[in-house]
């Protein structure tokens, strides 16, 4: 979005490090990024975990984001292996009716709990 929006295309060309020595073009950053994910896609063409075992890659589930006037920490959980859908939400501890999570304005973290499933 940023290249699309403001044009920057001369960034791709900045070489920074790699965390494991090295250093690349931020476009080689992103390409190595993709290329780790499209390589490790399970039978459900869900990422795999670290070393490959399992569809739902731990180091995804759990984001934290600024949005508005708080801070919203998602964690989502899938117990039963489900691709799709949404079995139960929780917003601060309190059950949710339906699968969105209500708009803060009060500059605190708000921790939203996903259960995937039908």
């Amino acid at each position: 979005m940023y290249l699309k929006e403001f044009g920057a295309l001369d960034m791709l060309e900045e070489r920074i490090p790699f965390i494991d020595g090295g250093d690349g073009t931020v476009f080689e950053h992103m390409k190595a990024t993709v290329d780790y994910y499209l390589e490790g896609l399970g039978p459900r063409d869900l990422p795999l975990m670290i070393q490959g075992i399992g569809d739902w890659n731990d180091e995804l589930n759990m984001v934290t984001r600024p949005f508005a006037e708080a801070v919203y920490q998602v964690e989502v959980a899938n117990p039963d292996h489900f691709g799709m859908g949404v079995h139960s939400m929780t917003v601060d501890g309190h059950p949710l009716q339906g699968n969105v999570a209500p708009f803060f304005r009060d500059w605190e973290t708000h921790r939203v709990e996903v259960v995937l499933g039908s």
